[in-house]
């Protein structure tokens, strides 16, 4: 398969992306790995007029961390990310969602913010955003402005980031007090998730102080289950307490059936997760099915 004709530019610098951004006549995609938008465009999924490779942009691959947040460059490779010792510290969960992206030759390409920006709702980098309550930059000629996790994803590879912007930097808040984890079932090591979980915790005086709980795989976007959290609240980490949670971020979805998996099983498998990934974070001794 090829794809339609277009027209590809490398620049080296943001203000260059951006210049080429601001034209709305004209069609343009962003080209950071690579490895979702060729494809797409040999099956003639994306059909752009304009390609911009934002590869050689270095001021998109800094990373940085402050005491309250860390800040991930758009264009950080996902493998250089996973070895960087400011993420290791400022945002843990990155580092275990990371993990389970593909394989190594897919991390050396792929990008922290294209990853996210192309919003594949099994894709375990949108849903680690959403756990830790992040945020993200865009950037055009206009300004730039940060759009949270929770108002990022719209559905199945949409986002609400406008056709003359770009995705700058990765924010995530540094919690040092939280306990994270970040499990997921595939059918092979390195394919996309079924079913993925990511949650934060803190305790306080043997009480959950603090609870987010992100599924992937089981909707059009990856979802945020504030019900289960509220009621996480309501007690501590026992073993009882973390299965009846599990429990209600699984009744508080609606998946669909597809030929990957059923509805039941990625109620059943959310459950199992959730239950596991909380235990991870409380380091409770308890048995999950």
């Amino acid at each position: 398969m090829k794809p339609p004709r277009f027209r590809y530019v490398r620049p080296t610098t943001l203000d260059e992306a951006l210049d080429l951004r601001a034209d709305e006549d004209i069609e343009s995609v962003i080209l950071a790995g690579g490895q979702s938008l060729i494809p797409m465009m040999n099956f003639r999924l994306a059909r752009p007029e304009l390609v911009i490779d934002i590869g050689g942009i270095k001021e998109l691959r800094a990373i940085s961390r402050t005491t309250d947040a860390l800040v991930v460059g758009a264009g950080t490779r996902q493998a250089d990310a996973l070895i960087a010792p400011e993420v290791a510290s400022g945002a843990p969960l990155f580092i275990q969602a990371l993990r389970h992206v593909g394989h190594v030759a897919i991390r050396n390409r792929g990008t922290v913010g294209g990853s996210i920006a192309h919003a594949d709702p099994a894709a375990e980098l949108p849903v680690a955003l959403l756990a830790l309550d992040g945020s993200v930059v865009a950037q055009d000629r206009s300004g730039r402005r940060t759009v949270r996790a929770t108002e990022l994803f719209e559905t199945a590879f949409t986002t609400s980031l406008r056709s003359t912007e770009i995705l700058v930097e990765v924010h995530a808040p540094v919690e040092p007090r939280a306990q994270v984890s970040f499990v997921e079932i595939s059918r092979r090591h390195g394919d996309f998730a079924l079913v993925s979980a990511a949650v934060s915790t803190t305790v306080d005086d043997g009480r959950f102080s603090s609870v987010r709980i992100a599924l992937g795989g089981v909707a059009h976007v990856p979802v945020r289950c504030e019900a289960a959290e509220q009621l996480a609240l309501e007690g501590g980490p026992t073993a009882d307490h973390i299965r009846e949670v599990a429990r209600a971020a699984a009744a508080g979805i609606d998946p669909s059936d597809d030929f990957h998996a059923t509805a039941a099983y990625r109620r059943q498998v959310t459950a199992v997760l959730v239950e596991r990934a909380i235990t991870d974070t409380c380091g409770v001794l308890t048995e999950v099915a």
